[in-house]
């Protein structure tokens, strides 16, 4: 087994013995849903490379790696749509508009300090992808991040019916 997915399990079994089953069926299951099925679309579809026209990088990161590719964009969509939560909690906002423009700040400002990060570096896979398809990385997460956002709703709407 893989290093992130060995930490993936360790976290999902901490914070599952903390929680109750309800709000693992609440928010958990249709998280999983969400970005199963928009991870479904991306690879059926080939989005990455629509995206940002960058078909070497995309199947390294996509499709050579399949594994740790799910596994690690499930934990940062996740923390990408964590923060974004925090930032509706802040503003009180309850419309699935105001919402999805709040996922959409949030994702532009967490995709362009990586961008910015990875600038300067030619040797990893984020420096390479960031340096290759510059600022369609940024539209190509905002992208990704708001279909799993507005899926997810759909899906807690759903099962809190």
């Amino acid at each position: 087994m893989n290093f992130i997915a060995t930490i993936f399990i360790f976290i999902v079994l901490i914070v599952g013995n903390y929680l109750d089953k309800d709000f693992i069926k609440k928010y958990y299951i249709p998280y999983i849903f969400a970005y199963t099925l928009v991870m479904i679309g991306i690879y059926t579809l080939k989005l990455p490379t629509i995206i940002t026209g960058d078909t070497d990088l995309v199947n390294e990161y996509y499709y050579q790696n399949i594994v740790n590719t799910f596994v690690l964009d499930f934990i940062l969509i996740a923390a990408y749509l964590g923060i974004a939560s925090g930032v509706m909690k802040l503003y009180n906002t309850t419309e699935t508009a105001d919402n999805m423009i709040i996922v959409m700040i949030v994702t532009i400002c967490i995709s362009g300090l990586f961008l910015l990060y990875f600038r300067n570096d030619t040797t990893s896979f984020f420096g390479r992808w960031f340096n290759a398809v510059g600022y369609y990385a940024i539209v190509y997460d905002v992208f990704l991040c708001v279909c799993v956002y507005v899926l997810y709703e759909c899906f807690v709407s759903i099962i809190n019916k």
